[in-house]
């Protein structure tokens, strides 16, 4: 997930493996923090927009809390934007 002040949404999608085309979720910060995501920073190297949401990870995926996590995430969508070609070397 990529924060908006650091990137935009094609810069976002562009990260994607190239060959591929990606549409982008803009979403309210404010809204998904109240809808219970825990978002993090997380720079990285390559990214220093980088955040997690640290209370939805792959193992959790299917239990109930994260399910309604998922649903609040939904309603804290404002846009999609795209589709956006991904440039990034697979590797």
């Amino acid at each position: 997930m990529g924060r908006a002040a650091f990137c935009g949404p094609e810069e976002e999608a562009a990260k994607g493996r190239s060959g591929k085309r990606y549409y982008v979720a803009v979403l309210l910060a404010a809204k998904v923090k109240a809808g219970g995501a825990a978002v993090v920073p997380r720079p990285l190297p390559d990214d220093v927009g980088h955040a997690e949401i640290v209370n939805l990870t792959y193992r959790s995926k299917k239990t109930e809390e994260s399910l309604k996590l998922i649903q609040s995430l939904r309603s804290a969508v404002l846009r999609v934007e795209g589709p956006f070609d991904g440039r990034a070397v697979p590797g």
